[in-house]
């Protein structure tokens, strides 16, 4: 009895102090909201985005700023309210601001070492405090929007690593994955990638014969797919803007040989540096499973390895690198931490 009634106490303690971490983390990113997403400036390719978004909403399909995208399309509809630049700027703002709430959840629901309430807690309190998220984390950008598919797509993999594999995932997965490949040709490739690592954590113990135990997972993802690329063509062709969209998207492929290609790599200094050295330590322990198990079997550590792995080598690719792109490296960079 006394036993029990000391592990009461604990976990009575540990849940007061579990409310009192959640209880600050809301007031300080609306703080910190209200200081940085609605009193920092624009930068110039935001205002760029926000005249697409604000010629859609006006269908306005004969003027293009850099780009036609559908997720400039989708957002299109919040500022048919407004007539002025203010208002429109403030509102997507705004939008984007609640997105970097939601990624900074999406990490502690996608990270897959720190289960326990305090673990979670913990890691929410890291990545918010991660100071390149309130850098570049709420700009009107679609790489934001990309790291909530990212994130979402590690979270889905570690679950089916996991054992947790119901066909509903993979449709999801698909899903995200075609909406990723509308946004840039940067986004299709860390659709392609991220969706392979998931069809290999499906079957962790058949790494060497991929084709046993994923053909389900595999139309489930291309069930997903589709539904995108449905949404996608009827968002475009309804805002007659499915022309300007192609010219826009088949560009960037042009660009792979382009002289700035890799220079991104000069830049590895700018995530934070105890980030990056945990990071490396856990892909450390991911090469050590590598080893151990002769490449047979995929492991938790080698899979947020390959993420790390992958988000970088996209990065190096990139022919036209930006530092606000290091927002999709820091991501599985935190993973790996």
């Amino acid at each position: 009895m006394p036993v029990q009634g000391e592990a009461q106490t604990t976990k009575g303690a540990q849940g007061k102090w579990g409310a009192v971490g959640w209880g600050l983390w809301v007031p300080f990113v609306l703080i910190l909201g209200w200081r940085f997403v609605l009193g920092r400036q624009f930068q110039v390719d935001e205002f760029q985005n926000l005249t697409n978004i604000s010629y859609l909403a006006a269908l306005r399909t004969e003027s293009w700023a850099t780009t036609a995208a559908p997720w400039q399309i989708w957002l299109g509809v919040l500022l048919r309210p407004w007539d002025d630049t203010a208002s429109m700027a403030l509102t997507v703002r705004v939008f984007f601001g609640v997105i970097l709430a939601v990624n900074l959840l999406l990490i502690t629901w996608a990270q897959p070492y720190f289960r326990s309430a305090r673990g979670i807690l913990a890691v929410l309190w890291i990545a918010t405090l991660t100071d390149i998220f309130w850098r570049y984390g709420f700009e009107i950008r679609h790489d934001v929007l990309l790291l909530t598919g990212q994130l979402v797509l590690f979270g889905l993999s570690y679950r089916v690593l996991g054992g947790r594999r119901p066909f509903a995932y993979f449709v999801l997965a698909g899903w995200i994955g075609g909406l990723m490949v509308s946004f840039t040709a940067k986004g299709a490739l860390h659709a392609v990638l991220y969706l392979s690592l998931l069809l290999l954590a499906v079957n962790p113990q058949q790494l060497r014969k991929p084709w046993r135990g994923r053909l389900v997972p595999f139309v489930g993802i291309l069930a997903g797919l589709a539904v995108a690329t449905v949404l996608v063509a009827v968002t475009l062709w309804t805002a007659g803007a499915l022309d300007q969209y192609l010219a826009w998207f088949s560009n960037p492929s042009a660009l792979l040989g382009d002289r700035k290609t890799f220079t991104a790599l000069k830049w590895l200094h700018r995530p934070p540096p105890l980030t990056i050295l945990f990071s490396f330590v856990g892909m450390y322990f991911g090469l050590r499973d590598l080893v151990a198990h002769r490449g047979q079997e995929l492991t938790r550590s080698i899979l947020t390895s390959l993420f790390v792995l992958v988000a970088m080598a996209v990065l190096a690719c990139n022919p036209t690198p930006f530092p606000y792109n290091f927002l999709l490296l820091v991501a599985p960079l935190l993973l790996a931490a």
